[in-house]
């Protein structure tokens, strides 16, 4: 339970009491080996700075990087050319608080117990806290001797929620945009540049809704629209209204990358730095009948960008088989050459990065939010998507040849969905899970606050 050190915590310090010194020693010899062959990873002294971008709500389709026919994100376009694109990267939850606690704990939302949350009147209630038992990414880093800085935009990855844990400095600029994201965390120039090294977290929150209309992009998106209105006046009212959401969101992916080509600019970030982007998840526009985010596991809510730059990487590689954000936490301590702490989740994608071999494995995703209790299974080319309440389905996709999840095969392919299901039964048994997370700030403590609860279907 929350409160006391699981299970793999409790290893983890019984192990490293007794081998340390002998890991550190033997970390130190192969990273004095390795360092004339992999750029930025040598000796203790040669440590790369470690930069995470993170970007609300941003689905992978919607950006150019991955195909999509609007230019929405021309500068990790040019990044990509110098990093590697993983095609099928998912969070672990269609919303922020479990996905970025995944992120930073390298755990599922049922280990590290983050699974449910809500704003209200733009204040976080009812979250489950990130428990301090478990160690973070920017733990493990400050305790490597890196300073660490995090800016966050999102009330769900706050020091009240439990995100500013293994942090020096954390800003916290609730729903503020972009122009703002950058102003302040530029004020850490002088700190970072007297870092010996150092980590810096950025999460931008444009996408997230509401969208604001950002020019010059979305008077160009909708003036592409005018040729194609309906004739009927209703039906050319309600046309307008489904594109204009589109159209400034798309405008928002534009100007979330222009302001993340400003900081990459103005803080000099070298080419010897390990740098990441991604995103905590995607976004429904009625794929399947919802808008917005935390309501599904359907691709639109959990596929995500992600790139990962090596220090001195010059040439663009493509990983194409199925990765988690739980997989940066390990990423980030291989390239590093410090040692992984004990039982996490995620695996390391140090091969992918460099282009030497992918690994195949089954991915999964969780919504344990409010009345929800969704879950997936990514296999290959196969997603089984599992509903259990409020209304229990079991969906079998093929997202090679359907990758828009419009055609259900759980009935064609019987011995498919079985198997799948048999996978997903396996990893839910093999999967240690968390009960009696604190929250922040409860809520619903009287029959009116449970009702209002019911409305949103958080009860």
């Amino acid at each position: 339970p929350v409160g006391r050190p699981p299970y793999w915590r409790v290893m983890r310090r019984a192990v490293n009491s007794r081998t340390r010194p002998a890991v550190a020693v033997g970390v130190a010899l192969c990273a004095a080996f390795l360092a004339g062959c992999t750029p930025g990873s040598g000796s203790k002294g040669f440590l790369p700075n470690v930069v995470l971008i993170t970007i609300d709500t941003l689905r992978a389709d919607r950006c150019s990087l991955y195909g999509y026919q609007r230019t929405t994100t021309p500068f990790l376009d040019e990044l990509s050319r110098r990093s590697t694109v993983f095609e099928n990267a998912y969070a672990t939850s269609s919303w922020t608080a479990p996905s970025m606690a995944s992120l930073f704990t390298s755990l599922p939302p049922r280990s590290h117990g983050v699974v449910n949350g809500f704003t209200w009147d733009g204040k976080v209630v009812n979250q489950d806290y990130l428990s301090d038992d478990v160690e973070t990414l920017a733990e493990v880093l400050r305790r490597h001797g890196y300073k660490t800085f995090g800016v966050s935009t999102n009330p769900h990855l706050s020091a009240e929620t439990g995100f500013a844990q293994g942090f020096d400095h954390l800003t916290e600029l609730w729903w503020e945009p972009a122009g703002a994201v950058n102003v302040k965390t530029l004020l850490l120039r002088d700190r970072l540049a007297q870092a010996d090294r150092y980590f810096l977290w950025v999460h931008y929150i444009d996408p997230h809704h509401p969208y604001e209309a950002r020019e010059p992009w979305f008077s160009t998106y909708q003036r592409q629209h005018a040729e194609k209105e309906p004739e009927d006046p209703e039906m050319a009212k309600l046309y307008r209204s489904l594109v204009e959401r589109g159209d400034r969101y798309d405008s928002e992916i534009n100007h979330a990358d222009e302001h993340i080509r400003e900081l990459f600019t103005e803080l000099r970030l070298e080419s010897d730095a390990l740098v990441i982007v991604t995103a905590d998840h995607g976004e429904g526009f009625l794929d399947h009948g919802t808008v917005g985010h935390g309501k599904s596991l359907y691709e639109e809510e959990i596929r995500v960008p992600l790139l990962v730059r090596l220090p001195n990487q010059v040439e663009p590689r493509r990983a194409a088989s199925p990765v988690s954000l739980t997989d940066l936490y390990p990423t980030i301590l291989d390239v590093l050459h410090i040692e992984r702490p004990l039982g996490l989740g995620g695996a390391s994608l140090v091969l992918a990065v460099r282009g030497e071999g992918e690994l195949e494995r089954a991915i999964a995703t969780e919504l344990h939010r409010g009345n929800l209790r969704d879950g997936t299974l990514r296999w290959r080319q196969w997603k089984l998507y599992r509903r259990d309440q409020p209304t229990p389905f079991v969906n079998l996709f093929d997202l090679q040849r359907d990758p828009r999840e419009r055609r259900d095969l759980s009935s064609e392919e019987p011995e498919l969905r079985s198997d799948m299901e048999r996978r997903y039964a396996a990893w839910e048994q093999g999967t240690p899970g968390v009960t009696g997370a604190r929250k922040v700030a409860p809520f619903g403590q009287n029959e009116a606050e449970r009702e209002r609860l019911r409305a949103l279907g958080y009860l």
